[in-house]
């Protein structure tokens, strides 16, 4: 009955307009068929993500309604779950360079980003959608990104950071010859609980369950010492000269993920219910 056309509310220029609108009369009977699809709910099987920080880095957010998008432009699609990201997780530390035209690979846009997250109360914003995708009928996941202090050269000049992870160089992952990398490990205790108070957080939204993106910022554990100490325990020996896939240490890295997705478990059934709050793990195929 009316369409309105404006300019998007974003901070940078994009290469790609909408140039023109065509509109096709639809018979009586086009317009049933169409309602009665739009009726239909047995298609919805489509698992949708939003990793959010696209929200801060192209949209000038002023107020909680701008969010709504996340969620509304499901509306006429097969989606039946929306994921969303905690995205405070690698932008909680403060960046000492303010010029970006003094990174390698400069994106103004991780400026906007940054700029603009304090402008929110984050968990406000997870409760305000989780309530909208309910209200619309969808099952709602928050997610974070596993490995989230995991950005590799030349991206790591962005502005992202992990307060927690500069805090504590003493938890990153180490390779075989005792070189730290720049990944924390879920081999300590610390890191798991860092990450499931993170979910735990997140699940105060009201969501129907969280999910563990697993297939960004890997590897979650290597070759230290907590490591290196269960497999002499269990072997006699040391992994450092073995493969990474080699049956044994895989089992001891298993082990260790394996009671970090128990120890979530507990916490969110401990603050939830049992069973409350689904967990969910995204990963490649």
């Amino acid at each position: 009955e009316s369409i309105i056309l404006s300019n998007r509310k974003i901070h940078e220029e994009h290469q790609s307009r909408i140039t023109h609108l065509r509109f096709v009369p639809m018979t009586e009977e086009e317009v049933a068929e169409y309602q009665k699809e739009e009726a239909r709910t047995d298609t919805k099987r489509i698992y949708a993500s939003d990793d959010m920080h696209n929200r801060f880095y192209c949209d000038n957010l002023e107020c909680m309604e701008d969010w709504s998008n996340v969620v509304l432009r499901y509306r006429h699609s097969d989606v039946e779950w929306i994921s969303m990201e905690e995205i405070r997780l690698f932008a909680s530390g403060k960046i000492p360079v303010d010029d970006v035209n003094q990174f390698a690979f400069p994106r103004k846009g991780d400026k906007h980003c940054q700029s603009q997250i304090s402008k929110f109360d984050f968990d406000e914003v997870l409760r305000y959608l989780v309530d909208l995708g309910h209200d619309n009928g969808y099952k709602m996941s928050v997610s974070l990104r596993m490995g989230a202090w995991g950005i590799g050269f030349p991206y790591d000049q962005f502005y992202f950071d992990n307060a927690f992870a500069k805090s504590h160089p003493e938890y990153r992952c180490m390779d075989r010859n005792g070189d730290a990398i720049s990944n924390l490990s879920y081999a300590y205790p610390e890191v798991q609980q860092y990450i499931i108070d993170f979910l735990v957080n997140g699940a105060a939204s009201g969501c129907d369950a969280v999910t563990l993106i697993a297939n960004r910022g890997v590897p979650y554990v290597l070759f230290e010492e907590p490591v290196a100490k269960r497999f002499f325990e269990k072997y006699g020996e040391y992994p450092y000269e073995l493969p990474l896939d080699d049956p044994r240490l895989n089992a001891i890295h298993c082990e260790i993920m394996t009671e970090f997705a128990r120890n979530l478990r507990n916490a969110l059934d401990n603050r939830y219910g049992k069973g409350k709050v689904a967990v969910h793990l995204r990963g490649f195929y």
